[in-house]
């Protein structure tokens, strides 16, 4: 595995809201002479992950679908500009002039749709939502809600994103789910589910709704089964002599007791 690859691979594993650190981190590690790659490979992972980026003080989704080289464009406020990776501010922005090819009124609707039905269910000040045209009548319909808490240990986001064809009323995408906490240990919790192609008719908001809610409902039930299940089948409830351990004085009648007292230990 070459430089590039390891260094993508390690910024590919990072965490909700702690790229920056990582960054400064694995720069350390590797020197400056890697900076560029390294910037490339952390593009790369605000892009997958749909990072909000400031744009004149406006949270703006990046994604491989607004992308115009080595610019971005904002089609819901007409802008296009650059991206500083590390600090998640705009750069350069100018005026976008929209493309013939690019249906106005059909994005600007496809935009409140979705805007009325995050308002629902996702707190609006962490979330971020954005419509970019694919091709033809394709349209990626995203939603990137981000929640850092590192005072209290703990950061996590939700992304999703859906490509919907207004003429075919097609409809496929995915939704996932990252969360890390890390008072006095290290827990990560990774989750994702992905919707198949489906006919939507023009109730393509419905099948969101009805597609985030079981994503939701299953999450919750894994919770469940963990709690009652798995950790408790993380340790015996009694050692395999089917006896409690008394920790005071008769400690020493077992024989790691006994074993312990002559070594000294």
């Amino acid at each position: 595995m070459d430089f590039q690859k390891i260094t993508a691979n390690l910024i590919n594993q990072c965490l909700p809201g702690e790229i920056k650190h990582a960054y400064n981190d694995i720069l350390t590690i590797v020197g400056p002479n890697a900076k560029q790659e390294l910037l490339y490979s952390v593009e790369q992972y605000n892009i997958d992950n749909f990072v909000p980026i400031k744009v004149q003080d406006t949270p703006v989704i990046i994604s491989k679908y607004n992308k115009q080289g080595s610019k971005y464009i904002d089609y819901q406020n007409s802008l296009i500009f650059s991206v500083d990776p590390i600090e998640l501010v705009g750069l350069d922005i100018e005026p976008y002039q929209e493309k013939e090819d690019i249906n106005v009124s059909e994005l600007a609707s496809l935009y409140e749709s979705l805007k009325m039905h995050v308002s629902k269910k996702f707190a609006p000040e962490v979330t971020t939502i954005a419509v970019h045209p694919v091709a033809d009548k394709r349209f990626a319909l995203i939603v990137s809600c981000t929640k850092y808490n590192p005072s209290n240990f703990w950061n996590g986001n939700w992304k999703s994103c859906y490509i919907y064809d207004t003429d075919s009323k097609l409809m496929e995408g995915e939704a996932a789910v990252n969360v890390h906490y890390f008072e006095d240990g290290n827990v990560k919790f990774n989750s994702s589910k992905t919707l198949d192609q489906v006919q939507t008719s023009d109730d393509y908001i419905k099948v969101i709704e009805s597609f985030e809610l079981e994503f939701e409902n299953e999450m919750q039930s894994s919770f469940n089964n963990l709690n009652e299940l798995g950790f408790k089948s993380l340790r015996r409830r009694l050692p395999v002599t089917r006896s409690k351990i008394n920790w005071g004085r008769a400690i020493g009648n077992y024989r790691l007791g006994k074993d312990a007292a002559s070594t000294g230990l």
